[in-house]
């Protein structure tokens, strides 16, 4: 399962983008990347390390953040 959320903001990069993934996997960074941290790290734990969040740029060059989760698991 993938749901993509995506804003217009136009205000994100590829560089600014590829860092906070780059956080995200490795829980290092600032303050405001410790909530996505953790969900993305919750999400794992919980689904697997094929499951988290991601993020890119969206179609009209705002964030689009993707939440994926494994529906084959047994929890």
């Amino acid at each position: 399962l993938r749901i993509d959320i995506e804003d217009n903001g136009g205000n994100m990069d590829e560089t600014k983008i590829e860092s906070m993934n780059r956080q995200m996997n490795t829980f290092s960074g600032d303050a405001l990347n410790h909530a996505l941290t953790n969900i993305h790290r919750r999400l794992q734990l919980s689904y697997g390390q094929n499951c988290g969040i991601q993020l890119s740029v969206g179609s009209e060059s705002g964030l689009r953040v993707s939440l994926t989760i494994d529906t084959n698991i047994q929890l």
